[in-house]
């Protein structure tokens, strides 16, 4: 009989111990299993967030359009500028600049991503620059000596402004406009009516990029240094339109086109 004991101890021990043991096992699965399931949902309320949040700005993006005619009854050679709508041509590629980091694997960021703000800000001091250059000295030369449509001054200010709605993907038109009007012999007007109509699209382009921001929840309080420099995008060719104005030299009333509002 002890020899029959301890013959048996181990396989009835291993026998008792089945039944636990099974559970256990049992109970590691499912734990297991929940936690994939965990995991799975997981991922999938990233996925679901990102793609609502896609869906959202980009939808919202294609919606923006700047129709507004900043000039009052201005005549035809102005028009073009005038009555530009300015849309966004590439929602995807200007949501992926503002969210680069958002994807369907880590799920949405909320915030507009610093570079993208960064990035706006440097665009918009290189286009600054460009206009502070048409100075008083600068002015009376092309007085002088007349200008032509390769006009190194003309030539920065349009690639700068150019090269900052490219990347907030503002509509490709802007692109096929021209600043310079030469088709008038008086100097003065010439130059006056070209930097009319770049005060005009930078006002167009101005209120698009408000637009912009104010989709991405960027606003005065909120980046108040940038926002302040969007502001002086709509208002910046007037300082070289009034240097000008007041540079002594034959000027043709009738040739101006229209009268800007007020508030412009």
């Amino acid at each position: 009989m002890t020899n029959f004991l301890t013959i048996t101890k181990l396989p009835l021990f291993i026998l008792a111990a089945a039944v636990p043991l099974g559970a256990i096992i049992t109970n590691l699965h499912r734990t297991y299993q929940v936690e994939a399931q965990i995991k799975t949902a997981e991922e999938k309320n990233k996925s679901d967030a990102f793609y609502a949040h896609y869906k959202y700005y980009t939808e919202t993006f294609s919606k923006l359009e700047v129709s507004k005619k900043p000039l009052k009854n201005p005549k035809q050679r102005m028009d073009d500028v005038n009555s530009l709508t300015i849309t966004i041509n590439k929602t995807h590629t200007l949501y992926k600049k503002a969210f680069h980091t958002s994807s369907p694997s880590t799920g949405p960021k909320f915030a507009p991503s610093s570079n993208f703000l960064n990035a706006t800000d440097k665009f918009v001091d290189n286009f600054l620059e460009s206009v502070s250059k048409m100075d008083h000295d600068t002015l009376s030369r092309k007085l002088n000596d007349g200008i032509n449509k390769k006009d190194e001054h003309f030539k920065r200010m349009r690639l700068t402004l150019l090269t900052l709605c490219t990347y907030l993907c503002i509509d490709d038109d802007i692109s096929e406009l021209e600043l310079l009007d030469l088709e008038i012999n008086n100097r003065k007007v010439c130059l006056h009516l070209s930097l009319l109509r770049l005060r005009l699209l930078c006002i167009k382009v101005n209120m698009a990029i408000i637009q912009i921001l104010d989709i991405l929840g960027v606003n005065k309080k909120s980046h108040p240094e940038l926002y302040g420099k969007i502001m002086t995008l709509r208002t910046c060719v007037k300082e070289p339109i009034s240097i000008l104005d007041n540079i002594e030299w034959h000027l043709n009333d009738e040739a101006l086109e229209g009268t800007l509002n007020k508030n412009d």
